[in-house]
């Protein structure tokens, strides 16, 4: 299962910061399709980041089962990438394909966990 409280993550362009997640919150349980749908730009791919650990978050909690994902090594993180992370890609395509692969668009994106 993914766990996703509260997540907020922004972006500061010199004096300007920017919000782009703002409180974030959702479940995923096992075998369960996910689809995150929104303008270009509203965070889509900033959540799926924050949620692989590609990118730092501001606050929050990320959980992947029982293991909160802050605290992995980078060692046990890419342990958990290996074995049972949510598998996500950009294509054009609008619907998730199977039950291993999640897809992205440009205004959708899903992931399976």
């Amino acid at each position: 299962m993914l766990t996703v409280k509260d997540l907020h993550k922004s972006y500061q362009v010199g004096k300007t910061t920017y919000e782009v997640l703002k409180g974030v919150s959702l479940t995923v349980e096992k075998g369960e399709f996910v689809a995150v749908m929104g303008p270009s730009g509203s965070g889509k791919t900033t959540l799926l980041n924050c949620i692989s650990c590609y990118i730092p978050i501001d606050s929050g909690e990320i959980m992947l089962g029982d293991r909160q994902l802050a605290n992995l090594s980078e060692d046990a993180l890419a342990k958990a990438r290996n074995r049972s992370w949510p598998v996500w890609t950009r294509t054009r395509s609008r619907r998730c394909a199977t039950a291993s692969w999640a897809l992205c668009s440009r205004t959708s994106c899903c992931w399976t966990v």
